[in-house]
């Protein structure tokens, strides 16, 4: 038994473990920007929604903007569970990487002419 466990009682510790943050710098990158990252996105759940009320002051619109971009996330969703279950992982990551790059290409052609 640990100090730590045995300081705490003999019972699981429901406290995360934050060893690896303050041992590797690369995983203390990662998850600062991975929180970063997700606070944007709850912003954006927040304040898309919020701009469509002012600029129209209507809330069936803010309704219709939820249940447009629900739709979409549940029945693709779906799909992809099903192709994940049944397509190798490999060949999966590779297939979707590659249909990942041809989008950011034009953007990148642009920001390297653009110097």
């Amino acid at each position: 038994m640990s100090k730590r466990s045995a300081s705490l009682g003999a019972g699981p510790s429901f406290l995360p473990d934050i060893a690896p943050l303050r041992a590797s710098r690369e995983f203390r990158l990662l998850w600062t920007g991975q929180l970063i990252s997700q606070a944007g996105s709850a912003l954006r759940l927040v304040a898309v929604p919020y701009q469509v009320y002012v600029l129209t002051g209507s809330s069936l619109a803010v309704g219709l903007l939820g249940l447009f971009s629900a739709v979409p996330l549940i029945t693709l969703s779906l799909w992809g569970g099903v192709i994940a279950d049944r397509v190798d992982r490999r060949r999966m990551l590779v297939i979707t990487s590659a249909c990942l790059t041809p989008p950011l290409s034009p953007s990148r052609s642009r920001r390297s002419s653009a110097r």
